[in-house]
């Protein structure tokens, strides 16, 4: 197994971004550090002058979403010989990648990703497509038979719509119970109402638009297989919209923005 990994970076926390990229490196062939903002590339190797032959760095500066990047990297690593391409990003951290990798290397020509934020371990490899970008790990041949990530998204719903789409393909894609990636899910603040505590994330009504119209687009593209994440996505989008009526501001624009969303996913033409 021959790896070559991408880190998308957005203004990253420079001690973070080099914890996390010290937590794999070591496993990979080669690293490709994707600007999506401005970044000093000497700061992101600074201590660590043996990344230096490893590390590439990839992009304008300008903020163009996640699946340009993915796509870029999957193309550079089919043309440098690699089998397997490691997506990561800047605020997640393996604990034990050695051990995430050599689990993944018994079923080389599925789709993988690591335990999230979890101390409980084991040699457990579970089949299922509710994994995330960070951490999975994407045997080329699964990326050239899905022709990549579609790069009408730009961030929400991206890896749920690649998973799916290998679902439809019959690709497989497992959870490893191993390697634990530390993984945070941004600024989060927690509220109470009637006593009872509630978590918000307050993302800004553009990122709501595509939190709800792109779910819905994967939904009905592949209708035959999207039955569970159907189930999911009905809970999940109506607990936020209790959490942003009771604890968050801009309420009308968020509003706004989910019914634009919802409405132009139905709309989509498919």
């Amino acid at each position: 197994m021959r790896i070559l990994a991408v880190i998308v970076v957005y203004n990253p926390d420079m001690e973070v971004l080099r914890r996390n990229i010290a937590s794999f490196i070591g496993g990979v062939g080669k690293l490709l550090v994707w600007r999506n903002s401005p970044v000093d590339e000497t700061a992101v190797t600074e201590g660590h002058e043996d990344w230096t032959e490893k590390v590439e760095f990839c992009g304008t500066g300008q903020n163009v979403g996640l699946p340009k990047a993915y796509n870029h990297a999957a193309a550079r690593a089919s043309q440098e010989g690699f089998s397997h391409l490691l997506l990561m990003d800047q605020d997640s951290c393996f604990s034990d990648f050695a051990g995430y990798a050599a689990m993944a290397a018994k079923v080389p020509h599925c789709i993988c990703g690591p335990v999230i934020n979890s101390r409980f371990l084991s040699s457990e490899i579970v089949d299922g497509y509710a994994l995330i970008n960070s951490g999975m790990l994407v045997p080329l041949q699964a990326v050239e038979r899905t022709g990549g990530w579609r790069e009408d998204f730009f961030l929400d719903a991206v890896d749920t719509e690649f998973l799916y789409h290998a679902k439809s393909l019959g690709i497989r894609a497992c959870h490893l119970n191993a390697g634990n990636l530390t993984h945070s899910l941004g600024k989060k603040e927690v509220k109470r109402f009637l006593g009872k505590p509630y978590t918000i994330f307050d993302y800004p009504p553009k990122r709501l638009y595509e939190i709800y119209r792109n779910p819905l687009i994967v939904i009905r593209t592949y209708p035959s297989c999207t039955a569970e994440l159907k189930k999911v996505q009905y809970k999940d989008n109506r607990e936020r919209l209790v959490r942003i009526l009771l604890g968050e501001k801009q309420k009308f624009k968020k509003m706004l923005a989910i019914f634009k969303g919802v409405r132009d996913g139905l709309r989509y033409k498919i």
